[in-house]
């Protein structure tokens, strides 16, 4: 009986740690996020900025419309040569994210006091001629001049603040030369007469007068007549001119 006893035929045997109740995998709660989307507009002054929220580019251009989830973001508006914008926005519906950028920059305008285009140098680059209106320029030290065959070198060192319109006037020299003039008649008479450069009356035959090295032409004019030549002149030379 004791032998018979110590099988189990399915049966509760006495002491067991068979436990009746519920089996199977437990179930935790989850949550599907707490935010609620709203479209949200930027805009920048200047236009054409980057936005970013919370480090990831929500925009390459402003202005523009983009889905934020609403709460607290960090929002950050820029564009190159601007100082960009960072603030922590509280994103509620309907909201509109405007941001004024301060340029990173200052404005160069060059002028020279003779009516002719000379070529300017801008730390070491030509950047054209002049006049040079409102370049914008990084700020901090630079160094302008000129680069002119009929001009005398000149240029100035300059620094230059953010968001200043620095305004420089270049003094203009022309290399120089000298005609000598003398005029006569077709029976060999000397005579007086007007000389002209380039339009502009220098003086009055004979004579010896001093001009721009780069002047094109020479008139010389009586009552009885006027006289032309296209002039090829060298620096600090005189050339006759009968």
């Amino acid at each position: 009986y004791e032998a018979i006893d110590g099988f189990n035929f399915g049966g509760k045997r006495k002491g067991s740690s068979f436990q009746p109740g519920k089996i199977g995998e437990t179930v935790e709660d989850w949550e599907v996020g707490s935010g609620e989307e709203t479209i949200v507009k930027f805009e920048s002054e200047p236009a054409d900025a980057v936005v970013t929220v919370d480090g990831r580019i929500v925009c390459q251009k402003t202005p523009c419309s983009k889905m934020v989830t609403m709460g607290k973001h960090n929002i950050v508006i820029q564009k190159e040569n601007y100082l960009p914008r960072e603030n922590v926005f509280d994103i509620k519906k309907g909201q509109s994210v405007k941001a004024k950028l301060e340029p990173d920059f200052g404005w160069l305008t060059i002028s020279s006091p003779v009516d002719v285009d000379v070529d300017v140098i801008l730390d070491g680059q030509k950047i054209g001629k002049t006049p040079v209106n409102k370049r914008i320029i990084s700020p901090g030290g630079h160094q302008v001049e000129t680069d002119d065959d009929c001009f005398y070198k000149t240029g100035e060192k300059f620094q230059i603040k953010r968001g200043e319109n620095k305004v420089i006037t270049l003094d203009m020299k022309p290399k120089e030369s000298a005609i000598k003039v003398s005029a006569s008649d077709n029976k060999g008479n000397d005579l007086e007469a007007a000389v002209f450069v380039d339009g502009k009356e220098v003086g009055t035959a004979p004579g010896t007068f001093k001009i721009p090295m780069c002047s094109k032409e020479v008139a010389v004019k009586t009552k009885k007549g006027e006289f032309k030549q296209k002039l090829d002149l060298e620096e600090k030379k005189v050339t006759k001119i009968d």
